[in-house]
C-alpha cells in the first residue's frame, strides 16, 4: 500500500491508498460514543470532495467499543456513509479483543444490506479488496461516482452533524 494521510481524527488516521485506489481508516484505542462521533465527522468530511467506493477499515488496534456506539453507527452514520458518500465495499478488520470483536459483529448484524466483509488481519482484507476491484472503464468517458444531489445532501448532513456535536459538547462542558 502507498498511503497518503487525508486527515487525522481523535481515534483514527484516514489515508488514501494510491496503488489500490481505496481509503484506509486505521482506528486505535478505546472507542466511546463521543470519540467515535467526532472521528466519524472527520471521516465524513474526507468524503465531501471525493467519492471513495472502497474502504479498508482497520480495527486491529481498537481495545474496546462502548455499546452505545453500535446503535449509533447502524442507525445514523453507516446508512449515510454508504448511501450518500458512495461507499460500495468495506473490508472491516476485526479488533483483537473479544469484547470489541463482539461489538463489531453486533454493528454489522444491524446493517446487513451493505457489502461489509470481516477479516482477522489487514493482509486478508487487502487481498479481498484487490480481488473485488472494479474493472477499468471501457470508454474514455468519465462517469461520476456520486450524483450532485447526493453531494449536496451529504454536505448538509455533515454540517448538521457537526452542529449537533458542537451543541452536545458545549452542553456536556457546562
Amino acid at each position: 500500500m502507498k498511503l497518503q494521510l487525508i486527515c487525522s481524527a481523535p481515534r483514527a488516521e484516514v489515508y488514501f491508498d494510491h496503488i489500490n485506489d481505496w481509503v484506509f481508516i486505521d482506528w486505535a484505542g478505546e472507542l466511546t460514543l463521543e470519540t467515535v462521533q467526532h472521528t466519524c465527522l472527520q471521516i465524513a468530511r474526507c468524503f465531501l470532495n471525493h467519492s471513495y467506493p472502497r474502504v479498508l477499515n482497520n480495527n486491529e488496534q481498537v481495545t474496546g467499543v462502548s455499546r452505545e456506539v453500535v446503535t449509533w453507527l447502524a442507525s445514523e452514520f453507516l446508512p449515510i456513509f454508504f448511501t450518500l458518500a458512495g461507499v460500495e465495499q468495506m473490508a472491516w478488520v476485526m479488533p483483537t479483543t473479544l469484547r470489541a470483536r463482539n461489538t463489531v459483529l453486533d454493528t454489522v448484524n444491524l446493517f446487513p444490506h451493505v457489502a461489509i466483509s470481516l477479516f482477522d488481519d489487514v493482509e486478508q482484507a487487502v487481498v479481498w479488496l484487490q480481488q473485488t476491484a472494479p474493472p477499468p472503464p471501457t470508454t474514455g468517458c468519465f462517469v461520476p461516482m456520486r450524483l450532485h444531489a447526493d453531494e449536496l445532501k451529504l454536505a448538509k448532513l455533515v454540517e448538521a452533524f457537526a452542529q449537533r456535536l458542537e451543541i452536545s459538547s458545549m452542553a456536556a462542558a457546562s
